[in-house]
């Protein structure tokens, strides 16, 4: 399954910061291979830019009403940014996670980085010792029972002992063999699940 991509710009708050990164950020536009399309247009950024700047000079005199034209100037301005971010990202979305990376970081952006794998829900591993594994269950609730059972056939269960933590070590089984293995839990409140998905595992 493809990662998502996630733009992020990294866009200052303020004016004086703002004028830099997006003077860099339009010097890197400018012939760029994988960017070539811009929208807004590059020359649309560069002249948003030079009006804000002028508008960050003049507020500067603290004559009256400038700081407010300049705070609306950066408000069109990064308007105009993020919606560079979305042509941004319609591009990277068709690249793979690499090449996506090296083309936002080319113009002074970042990609979020790809969610870490969520945990399974249940899983069988091997244990320290020939005959052993360990049952490894998703945490339900801070107090929970956890009913464990193992088969050899899928449909003969034999209960192992429960526990109030969501693992568990089953030692004494025949090397070289599948087992299966499956789960109840059971809250401080309300009665057992229904059972966990049945995971097979041959016995180290």
């Amino acid at each position: 399954m493809a990662q998502a991509i996630h733009v992020v710009p990294k866009m200052p708050v303020r004016a004086p910061r703002f004028l830099g990164w997006a003077k860099a950020v339009n010097a890197r536009l400018k012939g760029h291979a994988t960017f070539t399309s811009p929208n807004p247009t590059l020359a649309d950024l560069i002249d948003c830019v030079e009006d804000l700047d002028d508008a960050e000079t003049d507020a500067h005199t603290r004559a009256g009403g400038a700081a407010t034209v300049r705070d609306d100037k950066l408000e069109e301005a990064k308007r105009k940014y993020r919606h560079l971010v979305d042509y941004v990202q319609s591009i990277v979305e068709t690249l793979g996670y690499l090449d996506a990376l090296a083309a936002a970081e080319s113009i002074g952006f970042a990609l979020r980085k790809p969610p870490t794998r969520n945990k399974q829900a249940f899983e069988v591993r091997n244990g320290r010792v020939s005959g052993e594994v360990e049952l490894i269950a998703k945490a339900v609730a801070y107090l929970a029972m956890y009913y464990w059972e193992m088969s050899e056939d899928e449909e003969h269960w034999t209960a192992l002992p429960e526990t109030h933590q969501a693992s568990t070590t089953v030692s004494g089984l025949t090397p070289g063999k599948v087992y299966y293995f499956r789960f109840r839990t059971q809250k401080r409140r309300g009665g057992k699940s229904d059972p966990s998905q049945i995971v097979s595992f041959r016995v180290p």
